[in-house]
């Protein structure tokens, strides 16, 4: 019972990190000109608890997913953002986590990318089911973005997966 208060808690806790995170972003105005491209300061969470270890199982991640998507359609008052945000989302946490299991060595810059690549290339078929294939055109846009904001997330995560004494808090 007590490791299961503490799971919620931390659950808890990650997904008003990730929350936060968003409403930061919300207030960074577009660089590109080009719609929806953003720094995904959010991922930082889910990213670092995919890469946290064992005591963070994919169900967990997903829910502090969930909670956040949830959470911030309702601050953003879009509706519509909820099934660009679920669907990209859910691709993105696939991706992480299969590349996660899958390599040998800690990736985290390879995964934090493939994420960011996976979670645009959804929000761009998604954007097209909904709006109009036309926006594929934006397609090398939104990969050099992946790329360039999946490095920099991948970046912080990496820093703080090195900081031992925060991670054996949280693996207590």
């Amino acid at each position: 019972m007590k490791n299961q208060i503490k799971k919620m808690t931390l659950i808890s806790l990650f997904a008003a990190t990730s929350l936060g995170l968003f409403v930061i972003e919300l207030q960074i105005p577009s660089f590109s000109g080009i719609p929806g491209i953003k720094p995904g300061l959010a991922n930082i969470v889910t990213l670092f608890l995919i890469n946290l270890g064992e005591n963070w199982k994919t169900r967990d991640v997903f829910m502090v997913l969930l909670i956040r998507i949830l959470l911030s359609v309702l601050i953003n008052g879009q509706p519509i953002t909820l099934f660009f945000s679920l669907t990209a989302g859910i691709a993105a946490l696939s991706m992480m986590t299969a590349l996660k299991n899958t390599l040998k060595l800690d990736q985290v810059l390879i995964i934090s990318v493939a994420g960011a690549v996976t979670h645009n290339i959804t929000q761009l078929i998604v954007a097209g089911v909904v709006i109009s294939f036309s926006v594929l055109g934006y397609l090398p846009f939104y990969l050099i973005a992946s790329i360039i904001t999946g490095i920099f997330t991948g970046l912080i995560v990496k820093f703080l997966l090195s900081r031992e004494k925060f991670i054996s808090i949280l693996k207590q």
